[in-house]
């Protein structure tokens, strides 16, 4: 939670030591609960160190975690494993120049946006339109389109109106 570059680097050592032990077989959702965090403690040492091997390591992760979370099954689980890929990808798709990443960071918000429902979790589905905004503002400033620009303007604005409301944007 610090941002401790030590910190994280023993977090994501201490997941992969668990991993080696865990296997998808024998203890599904804890295999997936690691993967997901080893996910976002090497997207989060991306953060300081901005290498893209390791971004694509944690969307590696994240695609294991999403083999057990399933949107059917276990809805909220997925979201969370869903919202966390997007957002790499979307850092990956900035970094990368990518276009492609960019679109595929959209999407997999607005499939989270069908679980993280305003009325059901008002602060993720906030949280899961900024980061629909960001990806779609990154796509719209690289392609030049304005469709891709007025929609991070709306999912701003909705996450922002949610935030003001609950006197979390102060």
């Amino acid at each position: 939670r610090t941002g401790d570059k030590s910190a994280l680097g023993e977090a994501a050592d201490s997941y992969r030591s668990a991993l080696r032990i865990l296997t998808m077989d024998d203890n599904a959702f804890e295999w997936a609960a690691v993967n997901n965090r080893l996910g976002e403690a090497l997207f989060r040492l991306d953060f300081e160190s901005g290498d893209i091997e390791m971004l694509k390591h944690a969307i590696s992760a994240f695609q294991s975690a999403l083999q057990v979370y399933t949107r059917t099954k276990t809805p909220m689980r997925w979201a969370e494993a869903m919202n966390n890929l997007a957002q790499v990808t979307q850092v990956l798709g900035e970094q990368l120049k990518s276009a492609e990443a960019l679109e595929k960071a959209t999407q997999a918000c607005r499939v989270v946006l069908e679980v993280r429902t305003k009325s059901k979790t008002p602060v993720l589905w906030a949280a899961t339109q900024n980061n629909l905004g960001s990806a779609l503002f990154l796509l719209g400033k690289m392609t030049k389109n304005m469709d891709h620009l007025l929609g991070a303007a709306e999912a701003f604005d909705l996450a922002g109106s949610l935030y003001q409301s609950r006197g979390m944007g102060k």
